[in-house]
């Protein structure tokens, strides 16, 4: 399948993707709430959850940093047929919806 990137923002303006500060601080690593969360992200990339903080922190930054993902499966008739809208930036369409799309089966979110 086919992944787009959207480096000029002209579609993330037509879909209404969003912007969010509380969306980032959200999953800041020293709330509470996301401590498991970081760890076992950290952990599937065999580092700490402060390593990953201050990889991220280093990292080259582009466009809008409080850019919450959005992600849509489109089908072969070019049919918007799933839609993942994250309430944080570390969000992702759920794996298991992707393959039920791959296989025919997405229904509409």
């Amino acid at each position: 399948f086919i992944i787009l990137s959207d480096d000029a923002e002209e579609i993330y303006t037509s879909y209404s993707v969003q912007s969010s500060v509380l969306g980032v601080l959200g999953t800041i690593p020293l709330f509470p709430k996301n401590t498991a969360r970081r760890k076992k992200l950290a952990k599937s990339r065999g580092k700490s959850p402060m390593q990953l903080f201050l990889e991220h922190r280093r990292a080259p930054k582009e466009g809008d940093l409080h850019r919450l993902p959005a992600e849509f499966l489109i089908d072969e008739k070019g049919m918007i047929v799933d839609v993942f809208r994250a309430k944080t930036i570390d969000e992702h369409i759920p794996l298991d919806r992707v393959s039920q799309f791959l296989v025919g089966k997405a229904a509409a979110q």
